[in-house]
């Protein structure tokens, strides 16, 4: 593993796990140079390259937080939106027998999190083994109450997804349906 790789995990640990930051999930940039070895130039390398844009400094760049992914006292307020029809959920096929029948919970996170695209819900799927892609009709939920949040780029989340707004269907087949719609009509 790279050392930025590292580096950026362990701030995600910190930020996101950890008691360190304040109740809006701010850690002060002093203290992570002062205490935990990171610098200026790694903090503004990891915010500012960060693929999912779970990052950011705060105004005046004193501080730094995760938008989402919190297992800690945190919890930052984020405004409700309306999600694109479908969106994507990645996990293992070890999971899935589990999720159809009882839907998918956020577990130890304040939050479900999905993908705006099946790619991405392939690589997170990855993580956990044998990837398998669950089609969520966020479409249905929103219209009938659940809400959504879109904290950063392609990620979305929700708070609980009931079974009955899951469907699963091969990857290649959801993979060409999205690259379908995102051709020129």
């Amino acid at each position: 593993m790279s050392y930025f790789i590292h580096q950026s995990k362990r701030l995600a640990y910190l930020l996101r796990h950890s008691p360190l930051p304040d109740t809006q999930g701010w850690i002060q940039v002093s203290d992570l140079i002062a205490r935990h070895g990171f610098t200026t130039e790694m903090l503004k390398d990891i915010v500012y390259k960060d693929e999912s844009g779970r990052y950011e400094f705060s105004s005046d760049k004193s501080a730094v937080r995760t938008k989402y992914g919190h297992t800690n006292h945190v919890y930052i307020e984020m405004p409700a939106v309306v999600p694109p029809r479908h969106l994507y959920h990645g996990t293992s096929d070890k999971a899935v027998g589990k999720i159809l029948s009882e839907g998918i919970t956020r577990m130890n996170r304040h939050y479900v999190h999905l993908s705006g695209t099946v790619a991405k819900a392939i690589k997170v799927g990855e993580r956990h083994g044998t990837p398998v892609v669950l089609t969520i009709d966020a479409e249905a939920m929103y219209r009938d109450g659940h809400k959504f949040h879109n904290p950063a780029t392609g990620v979305w989340l929700t708070n609980h997804i009931d079974a009955c707004y899951i469907t699963i269907e091969p990857t290649t087949d959801i993979a060409n349906k999205e690259a379908a719609a995102d051709e020129p009509q």
